[in-house]
């Protein structure tokens, strides 16, 4: 993956913050002994995370063609939430 600096502030900082936490809870969740319900459950906080990122860029991006692509992906990963959540709801006690 390429990296690219330029210059941190205040969205280079929470880009980090969420990085860390999303990171955090994914690993609990891949420590579950069943795979589906370890993707399932890791994969929520996964797009919280990017929810999360899409937000800053909402907040400090400047180009209009990545916030219609940045609020898409909210909607998108709000959609699937759901449905990872459903889905735990009636598999998660195997």
């Amino acid at each position: 993956m390429m990296q690219m600096r330029h210059g941190g502030g205040a969205a280079s900082e929470g880009f980090g913050a969420v990085m860390q936490r999303m990171q955090g809870a994914m690993m609990m969740a891949m420590a579950i002994g069943d795979p589906d319900l370890a993707f399932a459950c890791g994969m929520i906080p996964h797009h919280q995370g990017a929810i999360s990122i899409v937000r800053t860029v909402q907040q400090h991006g400047k180009d209009q063609t990545i916030k219609a692509m940045a609020q898409k992906m909210i909607d998108d990963q709000t959609q699937e939430i759901k449905e990872l959540t459903d889905w735990i709801g009636q598999h998660g006690q195997r």
